[in-house]
């Protein structure tokens, strides 16, 4: 479990023009660090993330003007020592010629999608759309993943998994999209055991995954294939003119 952390954010400040920072608070009593590192930054923006049963911390950012904007629900799939893809499947893992369709795909599957950044007023909606396209472009050119496996159907990409090695022993999943006119072909399926498999190769334990709470599909997803909810956090923002 991470410690209170806090850090500036370049990409999102880059993104929507002002001083932005990033913060994890696991006390209360840890919560002034925060602040002392703010009003030392000059920070405007503040996207800050807390689990979700420390309540008396979320009243006490509540009181400070914080506003709640998304709950992320973490999964977790603990691998077995013996783990065998199924044999007429096949991992394909991208190719930077596969990158126009991955924005194509990432474009269309996050339309409409309320991510924290969509949920605040205060933030440009296309800025916003702007950051899951940044995520998968440089997804694919390994600058923030580790690997990309593709499903194909039809014979054309119709989704996508990125992967990226938290530690010896972890596997995370950070964006997982599927084209909206290839849902129900089972290509969600079929890249979750495929980002299994992955992780056993790596010779890691687990492989972990997170969504927001509203995002029931994928949450009946991972549970049908064994995946157990372990996490829940809560994404809150602050303005430094709100006192």
């Amino acid at each position: 479990m991470p410690g209170t952390s806090v850090s500036l954010s370049p990409l999102d400040e880059a993104r929507f023009g002002f001083r932005t920072a990033r913060a994890f608070v696991q006390n209360l009593t840890d919560f002034p660090l925060i602040e002392d590192f703010c009003k030392k930054e000059g920070i405007k923006f503040l996207v800050l993330r807390c689990n979700t049963d420390k309540i008396d911390l979320v009243h006490a950012l509540e009181k400070k003007n914080f506003s709640l904007m998304d709950t992320l629900l973490y999964f977790r799939y603990s691998l077995p020592k013996e783990y065998a893809f199924p044999e007429d499947e096949k991992i394909f893992p991208v190719n930077f010629e596969d990158e126009a369709r991955i924005l194509e795909i990432t474009k269309a599957a996050f339309a409409g999608y309320l991510s924290h950044y969509h949920a605040d007023p205060r933030l440009d909606i296309e800025k916003s759309n702007e950051a899951y396209l940044d995520w998968a472009s440089r997804s694919c050119h390994k600058e923030i993943a580790d690997e990309i496996l593709i499903a194909k159907s039809g014979g054309k990409i119709n989704g996508f998994l990125t992967l990226r090695k938290n530690s010896p022993n972890e596997v995370e999943g950070p964006l997982f999209a599927i084209s909206p006119e290839a849902q129900g072909q089972g290509l969600g399926r079929f890249l979750m055991n495929a980002a299994f498999q992955w992780t056993y190769e790596q010779g890691a334990k687990e492989f972990i995954i997170s969504t927001q709470i509203t995002n029931l599909a994928s949450q009946n997803l991972w549970t049908s294939l064994g995946m157990k909810l372990y996490r829940t956090l809560y994404t809150f923002h602050k303005w430094s003119n709100e006192e």
